[in-house]
């Protein structure tokens, strides 16, 4: 597409080269140019969603290929009777994520697995589903100790733990923190997704 900036450039160009232009004739390159820009218009704003969701989706693809590498580490660290252990303990939690008992399971796990990627995934959980300072401490070690995890849709368990802690620190009236952890994730996780598959970056108000 060419920008039209630069068409108006050259269509301006050649209204001034050209010589003896009438003032009619002059007229009618302003009219053809405003014509041209309107069209210019409709056709991003036609095209430029469905290039979003394009660009989107190839993102996601990426996520979900980081995720899938991150799991396969713990082959390296856990033996096949842990990794089942991990994946009942957080199963388990995962189905009754409403239910108090829940909370329970995601503490073994990450007590009894430190070093694994479902580790992470229920730190954040903790960190969305406690109130007050063990909030913000959960949410703290999901940035601090889990930044590399990732659940299995693709989103990173660091970069969405910042977002949550970033918006509870500025209802908390930390606007100063608050901000640094929305730049990180400008920065840092430009590319990281939220549980439906959206960007980060548009979930930042």
């Amino acid at each position: 597409m060419i920008p039209k900036l630069a068409l108006c450039g050259v269509l301006l160009s050649i209204g001034c080269l050209t010589p003896a232009r009438s003032a009619d004739s002059n007229e009618e390159i302003l009219t053809r140019l405003k014509a041209i820009e309107e069209r210019l218009d409709r056709i991003e704003n036609e095209v430029a969603p469905q290039l979003k969701k394009q660009i989107t989706a190839s993102v996601v693809d990426e996520e979900r290929k980081k995720a899938a590498e991150r799991a396969k580490q713990d082959t390296k660290h856990f033996t096949r009777h842990e990794l089942q252990g991990v994946e009942a303990l957080y199963q388990g939690a995962n189905r009754k994520l409403d239910q108090p008992e829940s909370l329970d399971a995601l503490r073994k796990l990450v007590d009894r697995y430190p070093k694994a990627n479902r580790a992470g995934c229920a730190a954040l959980y903790l960190g969305q589903r406690t109130r007050g300072d063990e909030q913000i401490q959960y949410l703290r070690m999901a940035i601090d100790d889990y930044g590399d995890c990732y659940y299995g849709n693709g989103v990173n368990v660091g970069a969405y733990a910042k977002l949550i802690l970033a918006y509870r620190l500025r209802k908390d009236g930390m606007g100063k923190e608050s901000e640094d952890l929305f730049d990180q994730i400008r920065s840092d996780h430009s590319r990281a997704i939220d549980h439906q598959g959206n960007l980060l970056l548009d979930r930042i108000k």
